[in-house]
This record gives structure tokens, C-alpha cells and sequence, in this order.
């Protein structure tokens, strides 16, 4: 019985809660419909991308949907099965370095939009394609101190030797920040340029992933323990998924989180285009 009113506690709660997904493609259209299982009762998706051919069956999508904005085809699956949530679908690119440019009044009015997304919202889920966009979210949640979790999933394919018969890889990361935690980009080096050789995600990496994911959401929320970097690999040589969990240990802190007092200050009196200025100058150090 206690478990049971635990449980029902939890979804009470969860119902008041609100979460940012930044990028609805094959992780974050799985994980929204994760979160709205799991009673989150307020869900902003943001995208710019359309539903295509290549995304039914493999994304949570279907073919009525193809030609629709993502944002607008998965908020009217999640209002449609779960009647309890509530959705905001912003149609909308996210500035980033070396992304697209966009133009000083566009930058005004999403450093607007942003600041009053992050400014209510509990955590931040990510998974953009491009490295500008994720680095711009993650910028934001650490000025205002709001928990993110970046993830990502991928295959590819590894020849060992000459002539051998190649090995199919796949791989999922996700790595979390919150408050007295390294930033994710602490762990890892961000690359403004992909290799080649990699492909989209095994779709049992893809389940792994978002299951994972929507498991630490509710994990951060509820101070549960929990590790900030996981990853998970499969391939063809070994058919067992192997899961790590990693508490990390930095030498030392990013060009972002030594830069936080003056990051916020930034946004505070130049927006996002000064943002966006002071982010390239501490990456490119």
C-alpha cells in the first residue's frame, strides 16, 4: 500500500512539472511520449524539422504527419493519448555556434522565448543533431541553474583489418548537469565538424536511450542517486547491450563553467548575440 501512494505521489507531483525537450527526431520524440506516460503535465518541444518518409516507423511519427512540422505532428499525438498534458510546440531553430545566423531581431525574440522557458521549466532534455544548439541550451541551463540531460545515440561501422568482415557498432550516450555537478562539457570535447562513418541509431540503442533518459528526468527531480554519464554499446560480435555508469572526475572545469558570473551577466545586458560572442571566445580558447 505504501508503495502504491508513493507512486501516486509521484504522478501528483510530476503533473505540476515542466520539461524542455530540444529536438523531437528519434530520442526526443520517444522520450516525450516517456514523460507524458510518466504524468509530467507540461511538455515545450522545440524543432525546426519536418516530418519526411524517412521518419515513419522510426521516429513517433505517421504517414499523415509527413510535411508537418515535428513540434506540431507529436503534440497532437501526446494531446491525443494523454489528455492530462499540456504541450507548447515551438517551430524554431536554435542559434548556436556555427549554425545558421540568424538576424538581430530573431536573436532578440528567442533570447526572449528562451529566457521564460528556462526561467519555468524543472529540467531540459537535449538531443539536436548540431553541436550549436546543444551547447547554446546547455549555456542557458547553466545561468539559470536549471538541471539538463544531453543525449545522443548513433551507429557505425569498425574494420579492425584490411579485407576483414566490418563489425556494426552502436552507441548511446547521455550525460546530465545539475547544481554542485561538472557540466557535460566537462567530459567531453565537443566537435563543430562530423566524421564520416556514422549512421542512425539501432532502434533497440534508440528504446535504451530514451527509456534511460526519462528515468533520470524523474531521478534529478526526486534526488534519487544517480550517475551523470552513461553510455551504451552493441554490436554484431556481442548481441548483449552493456550499459556503463560513470561518476567522472574532471581535472578541471570547461571554458563554460569557469565563465558562468559572467555568462549571466552577458544575457542579462546583451541577450543571446552577446552570449553567443562570449560562448565562441571560451570554446575557442
Amino acid at each position: 500500500m505504501s508503495r502504491r501512494i508513493d507512486l501516486l505521489r509521484r504522478a501528483q507531483e510530476n503533473l505540476k512539472r515542466t520539461i524542455v525537450i530540444g529536438g523531437v527526431g528519434n530520442l526526443g520524440s520517444r522520450i516525450a511520449h516517456n514523460l507524458a506516460k510518466q504524468s509530467f503535465g507540461r511538455l515545450i518541444l522545440i524543432d525546426n524539422d519536418k516530418v519526411g518518409y524517412e521518419n515513419i516507423g522510426y521516429q513517433e511519427y505517421e504517414s499523415g504527419d509527413i510535411g508537418l512540422p515535428k513540434v506540431k505532428a507529436l503534440k497532437n499525438h501526446l494531446e491525443s493519448a494523454y489528455p492530462w498534458v499540456k504541450v507548447e510546440a515551438y517551430d524554431m531553430y536554435i542559434a548556436g555556434l556555427g549554425g545558421f545566423l540568424l538576424d538581430d531581431n530573431e536573436l532578440r525574440e528567442q533570447d526572449h522565448l528562451l529566457r521564460k522557458i528556462f526561467s519555468e521549466c524543472n529540467c531540459i532534455i537535449v538531443s539536436f543533431d548540431r553541436v550549436g544548439p546543444r551547447l547554446t541550451m546547455l549555456t542557458y541551463s547553466l545561468i539559470y541553474n536549471k538541471p539538463i540531460i544531453l543525449v545522443s545515440a548513433w551507429s557505425s561501422i569498425l574494420l579492425f583489418k584490411e579485407n576483414a568482415v566490418p563489425i556494426v557498432s552502436h552507441h548511446g550516450r547521455i550525460n546530465l548537469w545539475k547544481a554542485g555537478l561538472p557540466c557535460p562539457l566537462c567530459y567531453t570535447y565537443f566537435q563543430f565538424s562530423s566524421e564520416g562513418g556514422t549512421y542512425v541509431a539501432h532502434p533497440l540503442i534508440s528504446d535504451i536511450v530514451s527509456s534511460l533518459s526519462s528515468f533520470f528526468v524523474e531521478a534529478i527531480l526526486w534526488d534519487l542517486r544517480i550517475y551523470p554519464y552513461a553510455t551504451i554499446e552493441l554490436n554484431d560480435e556481442d548481441v548483449r547491450p552493456r550499459i556503463e555508469y560513470f561518476v567522472g572526475n574532471p581535472s578541471k572545469k570547461c571554458p563554460l563553467c569557469s565563465r558562468r558570473d559572467e555568462l549571466r551577466s552577458v544575457i542579462e545586458n546583451k541577450g543571446l548575440a552577446g552570449l553567443l560572442e562570449v560562448m565562441e571566445e571560451a570554446i575557442n580558447e
